[in-house]
């Protein structure tokens, strides 16, 4: 036994943290990809579609994180920290207050730009012919949304709805513009994707403004920058809606009016999601400001610190009252732009809260503390 001890290749080898952190994350995305292959194919047609909606939402956030934090960065060592200094005071820091916001107003301003030129709405000679054709409408066939000649739909003279022969099936059609379902497509694509940048860009432009020197003293006036940034927000919103063109004072035509409606609907949507996740956040900022006497970093951390339960569930409990007020607000019936604004806010606040006081209780945790 003594002599097995002493061979090299019998010792039991030792685990770092390093290596159990590796497992357990290994084991949480096999985890987690196996529910997504579940969801997304869901018998029920709703689940399936909100399980994409949420996977694109999150891929759009996860790359506006990247693209923001990279040029972010890049402009902070380059160009701010040379000349206002890495920890700006006095007029130093209200310039580079004043810079962050006129950053995140080009950020909008890029958003609104895109908008228009994939929604094809600065150049009429760019704009989609409406050329309707037949597809292939089931979803449960490789070729879905594929286009179908006239030869093959066994009822053709059917406006909207048919049956093609393809094959020696028949399969379900409809009369689609695929050239205007791509223009759409490609615009929600974008427009999703630079208001989660600029969004981010209105977080570090508020983040900023809660850190100055007079915001920072107490957690109620952090909770006042927080409305106003609302103020500012609400007015950028004015001015962008005053500049871009209405659909009604575009051609009679439909088909004209159609890109500049398309460009309207999308950049409402943008603002309102880059609205809701500003303010969510920095709203949640203030109040964690509120229940732990520290004003977190503008990543929504707190370094070095470790909290108890009276903070965690006091957190949890300000989730609980943004969830019931987001259900009063649906339940309200009440309807427009501010009410859309008032409900994203709400349901996304109770996100932030659930997720900050979920990571408090977790870095609580004896068992995890050690690993």
């Amino acid at each position: 036994k003594d002599e097995m001890e002493g061979i090299p290749g019998e010792e039991e080898e030792e685990f770092t943290r390093e290596d159990v952190s590796c497992s357990f994350m290994l084991m949480g995305m096999f985890f987690f990809t196996m529910v997504i292959f579940y969801l997304v194919n869901y018998p029920d047609d709703d689940i399936k579609r909100y399980s994409w909606s949420i996977i694109n939402t999150t891929i759009s956030i996860f790359c506006a994180v990247l693209i923001f934090s990279a040029a972010d960065e890049v402009l902070l060592t380059f160009v701010l920290n040379p000349v206002l200094g890495e920890f700006p005071r006095g007029w130093r820091q209200v310039g580079h207050v004043v810079v962050e916001y006129f950053l995140f107003v080009c950020w909008l301003l890029a958003a609104e730009v895109m908008i228009a030129c994939f929604a094809r709405a600065l150049c009429a000679g760019d704009r989609p012919e409406n050329q309707k054709q037949w597809v292939i409408h089931d979803t449960l066939r490789g070729d879905h949304g594929h286009p179908v000649s006239e030869s093959a739909i066994v009822f053709p003279h059917t406006r909207e709805k048919s049956v093609a022969r393809i094959g020696q099936l028949e399969v379900f059609v409809t009369v689609e513009d695929l050239e205007r379902q791509a223009s759409e497509r490609r615009t929600k694509c974008w427009s999703m994707l630079f208001a989660h940048m600029a969004g981010f860009a209105m977080i570090s432009a508020g983040g900023d403004l809660q850190h100055s020197e007079f915001f920072r003293e107490n957690w109620i006036f952090s909770l006042l920058s927080v409305v106003l940034n609302v103020l500012f927000l609400l007015l950028i919103f004015r001015i962008s809606a005053r500049l871009r063109p209405r659909g009604d004072e575009s051609d009679a035509d439909s088909d004209e009016a159609a890109p500049v409606d398309l460009w309207n609907n999308h950049a409402i949507e943008a603002e309102d999601e880059l609205f809701c996740l500003a303010i969510s956040f920095l709203l949640v900022q203030a109040l964690r400001f509120q229940v732990t006497g520290i004003l977190p970093t503008k990543a929504g951390l707190e370094p070095g610190e470790n909290f108890g339960a009276r903070e965690i569930w006091t957190v949890y409990g300000e989730a609980v009252l943004f969830a019931v007020a987001t259900v009063v607000v649906v339940l309200s019936g009440r309807s427009g732009r501010l009410a859309d604004l008032l409900r994203g806010t709400l349901s996304m606040a109770f996100a932030w809260c659930l997720l900050f006081a979920s990571r408090w209780m977790f870095e609580s945790w004896p068992l995890l503390v050690r690993l």
